[in-house]
């Protein structure tokens, strides 16, 4: 039957529609052309499921520098980005402790760009070698990669037009870059 209704030659009732998408385990609305999406009706999230879904973290007024430091004069909530709640249990990320800020300056590039939007694990404090953190300095505000070299820590910048300094003996690790996204 539905090499029949591929070829144009029969249509369906609608209990044929009904068979039909049990039959290749895809939606309705798949088989009616309104969406690509070809995900069995069974496992389409209802939109007030799709909100119990989505956990919203603080974007906050901060802005982290990839380049000198950046002075934190507040750290006002500007608005709530949505995050699936699903994606951050996957990387352990409690959403208590997390927070998104803007990244300013390009010695993060390409990595980081300027204005891209970064996610930061505040529980994630221990420095690990070749990850990026945000750290906090006399500096400032740095959201730089981490190295070790002959013992000491280093803040190394993805751009090489930026040289790797030592670490600063008062800074402290804020948290981890776990994400980012940009508007282009």
């Amino acid at each position: 039957m539905i090499s029949h209704v591929e070829a144009g030659r029969v249509g369906l009732l609608f209990d044929g529609v009904v068979k039909a998408a049990e039959a290749l385990n895809v939606s309705i609305d798949y088989l009616a052309g309104l969406t690509d999406r070809p995900v069995p009706a069974a496992e389409l999230i209802h939109p007030d499921e799709a909100a119990a879904e989505l956990c919203a973290l603080p974007h906050r007024s901060v802005a982290g520098a990839a380049g000198g430091g950046t002075f934190v004069d507040s750290e006002d909530v500007v608005k709530l980005i949505g995050f699936r709640r699903d994606w951050l249990r996957k990387l352990g990320l409690n959403p208590e402790k997390c927070s998104v800020i803007d990244v300013v300056g390009n010695s993060m590039e390409p990595t980081l760009h300027e204005r891209a939007m970064i996610l930061i694990d505040q529980q994630r404090t221990r420095r690990q070698a070749n990850r990026i953190f945000a750290v906090r300095s006399d500096d400032g505000l740095l959201i730089k990669r981490l190295a070790k070299a002959d013992g000491s820590w280093l803040l190394v910048s993805d751009n090489e037009a930026y040289p790797t300094v030592p670490w600063p003996r008062e800074a402290e690790v804020v948290g981890q870059v776990m994400w980012t996204g940009r508007t282009l």
